[in-house]
Protein backbone atom coordinates (compact mmCIF):
# COMPACT_ATOMS: atom_id res chain seq x y z
CA UNK A 1 0.00 0.00 0.00
CA UNK A 2 2.86 2.37 0.78
CA UNK A 3 4.40 1.80 -2.65
CA UNK A 4 1.05 2.62 -4.25
CA UNK A 5 0.77 5.85 -2.26
CA UNK A 6 4.35 6.86 -3.09
CA UNK A 7 3.78 6.17 -6.78
CA UNK A 8 0.59 8.26 -6.76
CA UNK A 9 2.34 11.09 -4.89
CA UNK A 10 5.27 11.20 -7.29
CA UNK A 11 3.14 10.97 -10.39
CA UNK A 12 0.68 13.67 -9.33
CA UNK A 13 3.42 16.04 -8.11
CA UNK A 14 5.35 15.68 -11.38
CA UNK A 15 2.24 16.25 -13.47
CA UNK A 16 0.49 19.01 -11.48
CA UNK A 17 0.51 21.52 -14.32
CA UNK A 18 -0.77 18.95 -16.81
CA UNK A 19 -3.50 17.86 -14.38
CA UNK A 20 -4.63 21.47 -13.92
CA UNK A 21 -4.58 22.13 -17.66
CA UNK A 22 -6.48 18.92 -18.41
CA UNK A 23 -9.24 19.92 -16.00
CA UNK A 24 -9.32 23.45 -17.43
CA UNK A 25 -9.62 22.20 -21.01
CA UNK A 26 -12.49 19.94 -19.96
CA UNK A 27 -14.13 22.92 -18.21
CA UNK A 28 -13.98 21.00 -14.95
CA UNK A 29 -11.93 23.53 -13.00
CA UNK A 30 -14.83 25.88 -12.29
CA UNK A 31 -15.81 24.38 -8.94
CA UNK A 32 -14.65 21.73 -6.50
CA UNK A 33 -17.65 19.55 -7.39
CA UNK A 34 -16.86 19.73 -11.11
CA UNK A 35 -13.21 18.89 -10.51
CA UNK A 36 -14.08 15.91 -8.33
CA UNK A 37 -16.64 14.60 -10.82
CA UNK A 38 -14.16 15.02 -13.68
CA UNK A 39 -11.36 13.07 -12.00
CA UNK A 40 -13.67 10.38 -10.65
CA UNK A 41 -14.82 9.80 -14.19
CA UNK A 42 -11.37 10.18 -15.74
CA UNK A 43 -9.71 7.70 -13.38
CA UNK A 44 -12.60 5.22 -13.58
CA UNK A 45 -12.79 4.50 -9.88
CA UNK A 46 -15.11 1.90 -8.46
CA UNK A 47 -18.07 3.46 -6.68
CA UNK A 48 -17.02 5.41 -3.62
CA UNK A 49 -19.25 5.77 -0.59
CA UNK A 50 -20.87 9.04 0.48
CA UNK A 51 -18.49 9.56 3.40
CA UNK A 52 -15.44 9.32 1.15
CA UNK A 53 -17.05 11.62 -1.41
CA UNK A 54 -17.75 14.15 1.34
CA UNK A 55 -14.18 13.98 2.61
CA UNK A 56 -12.79 14.52 -0.89
CA UNK A 57 -15.05 17.56 -1.32
CA UNK A 58 -13.97 18.87 2.09
CA UNK A 59 -10.36 18.55 0.94
CA UNK A 60 -11.13 20.54 -2.21
CA UNK A 61 -12.98 23.26 -0.30
CA UNK A 62 -10.24 23.68 2.33
CA UNK A 63 -7.88 26.55 1.82
CA UNK A 64 -10.04 29.45 0.76
CA UNK A 65 -11.41 30.80 -2.47
CA UNK A 66 -11.41 28.63 -5.59
CA UNK A 67 -8.66 30.22 -7.71
CA UNK A 68 -6.23 28.99 -10.35
CA UNK A 69 -3.66 28.45 -7.60
CA UNK A 70 -6.15 26.29 -5.71
CA UNK A 71 -6.94 24.31 -8.86
CA UNK A 72 -3.22 23.71 -9.42
CA UNK A 73 -2.63 22.44 -5.89
CA UNK A 74 -5.90 20.60 -5.46
CA UNK A 75 -5.82 18.82 -8.84
CA UNK A 76 -2.52 17.16 -8.00
CA UNK A 77 -3.62 16.40 -4.45
CA UNK A 78 -6.94 14.99 -5.56
CA UNK A 79 -5.37 12.69 -8.14
CA UNK A 80 -2.89 11.56 -5.49
CA UNK A 81 -5.72 10.72 -3.08
CA UNK A 82 -7.79 8.96 -5.74
CA UNK A 83 -4.95 6.94 -7.25
CA UNK A 84 -3.74 5.88 -3.81
CA UNK A 85 -7.22 4.78 -2.73
CA UNK A 86 -8.36 1.18 -2.61
CA UNK A 87 -11.18 2.07 -5.03
CA UNK A 88 -8.69 2.81 -7.81
CA UNK A 89 -7.64 -0.19 -9.86
CA UNK A 90 -4.77 -0.16 -12.32
CA UNK A 91 -6.12 -1.56 -15.56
Amino acid sequence: MLARMNFAATLSANQKFNLRDLAARARAAGSPEALLAFYLDRLSLADIDRATYGELLAYLYAGGDWTDTQVLAKSAGLVHLLAASSEYQFV
